[in-house]
């Protein structure tokens, strides 16, 4: 039996370490996908900027020395407009899909988390059981050895005892 109980426990160790490594690779996961949270979010606050520029820089009629000469007309501020607040949706949506994905995997961590744990029982108790056996195998062992020498000094009595 004991034999059989070590294949079980190599069985449920292995498991356990394959868990173990799904749980890590989806962590790293959702690290690359925050880290491309907080890239998409920088790349927001460079659209908004871009925009509010535009839009600060298109009253070169009131004060033309400060007109910027990427915005020599109101037509090129308006693009520059539109092309920020283009490139600002479209932020939006992939920081959207992205906060989707971050959720999904952190709820697939969560049931990887689990099954680890419930291997990782599994293998303690094939532990527990093979550690209880091997203590009655050594409890059965010094009862034999108990009676031998029992023996032993009975049949020795005996004969000094003749």
């Amino acid at each position: 039996m004991s034999r059989a109980l070590q294949r079980i426990l190599r069985l449920r160790s292995l498991l356990e370490e394959e868990s173990r490594i799904q749980l890590e690779k989806l962590a790293l996961q959702l690290a690359r996908i925050e880290d491309a949270c907080a890239k998409e979010n920088g790349r927001a606050a460079i659209s908004n900027d871009v925009a509010f520029s535009s839009i600060t820089r298109v009253n070169y009629t009131l004060a033309p020395e400060t007109v910027d000469s990427h915005f020599s007309t109101p037509q090129a501020a308006k693009e520059a407009w539109l092309l920020a607040m283009t490139d600002r949706e479209v932020t939006r949506r992939r920081q959207e899909q992205l906060e989707k994905l971050a959720r999904a995997v952190a709820r697939l961590m969560e049931v990887h988390r689990e099954e680890m744990i419930t291997r990782r029982k599994e293998r303690l108790q094939v532990e527990t059981v093979l550690r209880n056996e091997a203590a009655l195998r050594k409890d059965e062992l010094d009862r034999r050895q108990q009676r031998i020498l029992d023996d032993w000094f009975l049949v020795k009595r005996k004969r000094t005892g003749r």
